[in-house]
């Protein structure tokens, strides 16, 4: 039987399947008792049709807009992350995610 979200996929060429994966993201608004995104921030995912708590594990960079020249910034390994910015970051789900590189499947 074959339900909503699952995935169809060759023997000899099964789909990947990860609990960690880097992704890149855009933050829009944060909740107001939690104004940043640092390392060990928890929140839920939803992709398509998976929904499942997250935990960032790294943040790899951020590029940010620099508010005196008005250009964009990259910043590699920071602290955290502010609202209306963008990052590469590590995420680790509690279930496993099928999930296929960009360089794969773009």
């Amino acid at each position: 039987m074959i339900n909503k979200g699952d995935i169809i996929c060759g023997r000899e060429n099964l789909c990947p399947v990860t609990m960690l994966f880097e992704a890149e993201i855009e933050i829009y608004e944060l909740l107001e008792h939690k104004p940043i995104i640092s390392k060990g921030y928890t929140c839920v995912m939803h992709c398509h049709t998976f929904a499942d708590e997250i935990v960032v594990k790294d943040i790899m960079s951020v590029t940010e807009k620099n508010l005196a020249s008005g250009l964009l910034e990259t910043k590699d390994a920071p602290k955290f992350v502010k609202a209306f910015n963008t990052c590469r970051v590590r995420i680790t789900t509690k279930n496993p995610l099928a999930m296929e590189k960009f360089e794969t499947i773009p």
